[in-house]
């Protein structure tokens, strides 16, 4: 490539490139979290077509509950506590509708008769698994919500909802809380929170590392600022095109700062080494500029599709990464071809001040490969063999719950509650009856089916509109808990209907629709890894598949959608990691211009996701919509040192040199750099282990891992494979 890094193009362009990432400041700092549910799903898939009708006929599935527990609910001093909490929770905007023990106080008991409502309580299982549970004594505000489309609607009312029971809490009731709303507004904190915290310490563990490497204050900013560059240009664009941050997005900012080192460290690495033997700044710059901007182009590329493989997926976060990522890349190819240079000469970066890798040490580790390479390459063969043996353990699971630590009071939370309580979310069944609910012919086929589901393991309860017909059987016979039963006859399941008043309308307008022809039944979780979840839903659907003729049915509900496309993902991205595998060895191919090299290449940098994927099932870490990402991106990542190796090695045996000396030689001159980066790289990508947001500790470790790996399958398997394959023949 014709350009000077040391002329006044360069220089212009470099100013440029400043003042474009000043500008970006300005976008970046437009950016919000935005974790709605919504987002993860694809709204044009025929499930989310049913959830949308489903939504239109019945309202929301989406509920908090709150458990509480410490008193004996039914003194009236407890009562009166409660009541209070229920008229502040019904004042907040997004809720739809509340039921608790002071709700049936107040509208069935007009306030009073305390120990007719509490054996109103314990007579029927109409409450029980729901908002009561006499073995346990717990009890509960079951809180119907409805978030709307503001991004930090959810936040609002769970806050204003913890607000609301904040009273009760200080009266010495142990509260608990649950639900999809709660654990999304976790999520959404946590992920901003470790975000924030872990990227400055994986920044300046790796910035101690490269002044250990470098001694140079002056490489250092070099550094500091093209990275710094690399991260504007990529936030103010997404700012610039609306986009928010959300919980995968969020590793951007340490993923790109690896990414970008890797560019700027070749670049300088490269100057010094010149400039020991070319006093003249110019002239070293030129000459290494000519040496890394192939192989760092090609290197960028492979990353950018590593990337651009994410945007096959249906989520739109995870599509979000791939292309913020992918743009990232391609900033810090520019920024690193560019300003990299000019600031290595405006800044006068010295080469008499970085600390030289010996030679020997480069030779040590190329010492086995050149002379006995065949006993390196049976070496990786077992090693091999035990990561493809050992994928068979990797775990596919979805469970957000295991996205924050164990000890977690939000964990904590949501096992009380399907311990001692109910379930924290719904799976939604509706059946569409031919003459409505209250034809006597469709209880049978309505009772059956909620008392199969409420036999599936992980079904705390489930409610039917058949519940609230014998519970008002039942008070139309002065509350006699014997006449807790479905009615005798069609006819007086529709005068008892007619006779309802608001208190029972509301909640069964819920259940039925405006017609009386769709029927809801709702089963109440209390599991949330997919293994267990799964089996129910799958269930579920094979029940209404087999209902009556006349009678159909279908399965949905929020959280059902967003396993399924959590686990859907995993899917997706196992298939298209062989199709990005594919793409990135051609643009080495077309890159290096060699069928050789591009066979050279695949091994050593797939065994570092092989490894990645063993490690996974030997410390029980699942493959689910966090970690499926990691393959895709450690390989674009593995793969750009050993461009620089090869591309080394290829200018080396086109200049007449034997096998054996090219790859001495090309590692004399990159192995340094590729040490530098590849540790540089793994502590920042390990840094991210103090993260308590385990989506971003499972990513480091496992990117951390692949990257060590990478790199001394560079320094052993690439001089071996070229020593077997080569042959002193011309590439």
């Amino acid at each position: 490539m014709k350009f000077d890094p040391a002329g006044r193009l360069a220089a212009s362009l470099a100013v440029g490139l400043l003042l474009l990432s000043a500008g970006a400041l300005v976008f970046a700092a437009r950016l919000q979290m935005d974790n709605r549910i919504e987002r993860w799903l694809d709204g044009a898939s025929p499930s989310a077509q049913n959830y949308a009708g489903f939504l239109q006929t019945f309202g929301s599935d989406e509920f908090v509950i709150a458990a509480y527990e410490g008193h004996d609910p039914f003194e009236p001093a407890a009562l009166q506590q409660q009541l209070a909490a229920l008229d502040a929770l019904q004042t907040i905007p997004g809720v739809r509708q509340v039921f608790a023990i002071p709700s049936v106080y107040r509208d069935l008991f007009g306030g009073e008769d305390i120990e007719a409502l509490r054996n109103e309580f314990s007579a029927t299982p109409f409450y029980t698994g729901f908002i009561y549970q006499p073995r346990t004594g717990t009890v509960g505000f079951v809180i119907e919500t409805g978030a709307g489309e503001e991004s930090h609607a959810r936040n609002r009312i769970v806050q204003a909802i913890r607000a609301a029971l904040a009273p009760m809490e200080a009266a010495g009731w142990k509260l608990y809380y649950a639900g999809p709303p709660i654990l999304n507004v976790e999520l959404d904190q946590r992920s901003q929170q470790e975000s924030a915290r872990s990227f400055p310490i994986a920044l300046t563990l790796s910035l101690l590392l490269l002044w250990a490497l470098f001694r140079s204050l002056r490489a250092l900013a070099v550094i500091l600022i093209c990275g710094a560059c690399t991260l504007a240009l990529t936030f103010g664009l997404m700012g610039a095109t609306g986009y928010s941050v959300n919980m995968v997005t969020s590793v951007l900012p340490a993923l790109l700062w690896v990414l970008s080192l890797a560019g700027i460290i070749h670049v300088l690495r490269h100057y010094q080494q010149l400039h020991a033997s070319l006093p003249d700044a110019r002239l070293a710059l030129r000459d290494s500029f000519r040496e890394v901007w192939r192989p760092c182009a090609i290197a960028s590329m492979t990353n950018a599709v590593g990337f651009i493989s994410l945007v096959t997926a249906d989520m739109a976060p995870v599509r979000e990464l791939g292309c913020f990522a992918a743009a990232g890349v391609l900033f810090a190819l520019a920024v690193n071809l560019v300003l990299g240079p000019v600031l290595t000469r405006w800044f006068k970066v010295p080469p008499s001040r970085a600390v030289q890798l010996r030679h020997t040490f480069i030779s040590a580790c190329a010492a086995l490969p050149l002379r006995a390479p065949r006993t390196v390459l049976a070496l990786s063969v077992p090693i091999t063999a035990l990561t493809l043996f050992s994928l068979q353990w990797v775990r596919v699971e979805s469970d957000p719950l295991t996205f924050l630590p164990q000890d977690a009071p939000l964990v904590r939370d949501f096992d009380v509650i399907a311990e001692r309580l109910s379930g924290y979310y719904s799976v939604e069944l509706v059946v569409q009856t031919p003459n409505g609910w209250l034809d006597q012919q469709v209880w049978p086929v309505l009772d059956q089916l909620a008392q199969a589901m409420a036999a599936q393991p992980g079904v705390a309860r489930v409610l039917t509109p058949l519940d609230f017909l014998r519970k008002m059987n039942e008070w139309d016979h002065e509350i006699d808990p014997a006449w807790y039963r479905l009615p005798e006859s069609s006819a007086a399941a529709t005068q008892l209907h007619a006779a309802m008043d608001d208190t029972m309308r509301s909640p069964l307008a819920r259940l039925v629709s405006e017609d009386g022809r769709a029927v809801r039944l709702s089963a109440l979780i209390n599991v949330m890894s997919s293994s267990q979840f799964i089996p129910v839903v799958d269930f579920a659907r094979a029940q209404t598949a087999a209902l009556p003729t006349g009678m159909t049915g279908y399965v949905t509900g929020l959280v059902p959608q967003l396993v399924e496309a959590q686990l859907g993902l995993v899917d997706a991205q196992v298939k298209s990691f062989g199709l990005a595998a594919l793409v990135i060895f051609l643009c080495i191919l077309v890159g290096l211009r060699s069928w050789r090299l591009m066979l050279v290449s695949i091994i050593p940098n797939v065994l570092p996701i092989l490894v990645a994927f063993a490690a996974m099932a030997w410390w029980d870490i699942a493959l689910d919509a966090a970690t499926v990402m990691m393959a895709s991106v450690a390989l674009g990542i593995a793969v750009d040192d050993t461009v620089h190796l090869l591309a080394s090695y290829a200018a080396l045996r086109a200049g007449g040199s034997t096998v054996r000396d090219a790859c001495q030689e090309a590692l004399a001159q990159v192995g340094a750099p590729m040490i530098i980066t590849s540790v540089t790289a793994s502590a920042g990508f390990f840094a991210l282990q103090f993260s308590q947001f385990m989506p971003i500790a499972w990513f480091g470790l496992l990117s951390g891992l692949a990257m060590l790996v990478a790199s001394a399958a560079e320094l052993t398997l690439v001089p071996a494979l070229l020593t077997t394959l080569d042959k002193d023949h011309a590439p």
